[in-house]
């Protein structure tokens, strides 16, 4: 037996700063779980009253912004 097919969505946006002859800025932001899916990933696989019950979802909708500078 097995569960569905779980799916998920990352997204990442990026800009890079050219600020001298060697150096630079890079911006980040990024998306985690773009839909916000909560598909099931982890089941009760002992037998009783439990059995495939939900034990761990696919964490919720994340978000992120990085910046990094190199020279």
């Amino acid at each position: 037996m097995f569960e569905d097919r779980g799916n998920q969505v990352d997204l990442r946006f990026s800009k890079i700063l050219k600020l001298g002859a060697n150096q630079q800025l890079q911006g980040n932001f990024e998306v985690f779980n773009l839909t916000n899916a909560g598909d099931v990933i982890v089941v009760v696989n002992t037998y009783g009253p439990n059995w495939l019950v939900p034990n761990g979802i696919i964490t919720g909708r994340l978000f992120k912004w990085s910046v990094q500078y190199s020279f």
